[in-house]
């Protein structure tokens, strides 16, 4: 399939967004593959909005109540990660991903003790000794299905940023791969081969990022309102790395 790659993503703060993770690999209409993941688990923390922020339409009160009906800081307790998780339990290290029998997943993002070289050769230590996330399903054309090409993806992060690598099988030969775009955001790179990844940040499964690139490097992304209405003038700061390996 395409090359191996490696994703950077600049974030504020790997630990202070709750996401899913979606990745779809297509080589061709009939040959596509896509899995829709539930949570994704930052090492021991589980990165979810435990708190909502007031709306624009809530108005602070600007008479104090009396200090009898604060609460105090230390009878608000903690919620429980694992009771925000609509999916699955967590994995259990070392493994990286778990199922249940609606064919949900929760995968576990690991940190990386030294950072990442971003170089699209997936050569460092971590990718023999962390599981990648595999057996993948179809989206289309025969939803729910195995995947007709092996893919392997790894999320990481550190103080700084979330890295997604994958390491993605082909069986028809490079001639036969589709990358032509290079311009970022340009339509025809979601009609060649590529790799996405989509983050639900509200865990909602109805807003969401969405990140793509195919074997050259090139790359687009949008954000996602209300499960439709893309906007592709959303591009953040992030980068990828393209390489390839003797089967994709």
């Amino acid at each position: 399939m395409s090359d191996t790659l490696a994703q950077r993503l600049t974030l504020n703060t790997a630990l202070d967004i709750g996401v899913s993770l979606l990745a779809s690999f297509t080589r061709m209409p009939w040959r596509t593959l896509f899995a829709s993941v539930g949570l994704l688990w930052l090492g021991n923390v589980c990165v979810s909005h435990a708190q909502s922020r007031p709306s624009p339409s809530e108005h602070v009160s600007k008479t104090a109540p009396p200090a009898a009906m604060i609460p105090e800081a230390q009878d608000q307790p903690s919620p429980d990660p694992l009771r925000l998780i609509d999916g699955p339990a967590p994995p259990v290290p070392p493994a990286t991903v778990a199922r249940d029998s609606r064919g949900r997943a929760t995968v576990r993002a690991f940190r990386l003790p030294d950072g990442l070289q971003l170089d699209g050769r997936l050569d460092e230590p971590v990718y023999g000794e962390v599981p990648a996330i595999a057996d993948f399903i179809q989206g289309m054309p025969n939803e729910g299905i195995p995947a007709t090409e092996r893919t392997e993806a790894w999320v990481m992060f550190d103080d700084a940023s979330l890295f997604v690598g994958a390491r993605i099988w082909d069986a028809a030969p490079p001639s036969q791969w589709i990358a032509r775009e290079m311009r970022r955001d340009a339509a025809q790179i979601r009609d060649d081969d590529t790799f996405w990844v989509l983050l639900d940040t509200f865990y909602d499964r109805r807003n969401a990022v969405a990140f793509f690139t195919h074997p050259l490097g090139g790359i687009g992304d949008f954000a996602i309102t209300n499960e439709g209405n893309p906007n592709g003038d959303w591009n953040p700061v992030w980068d990828v790395r393209t390489g390839r390996f003797h089967a994709g």
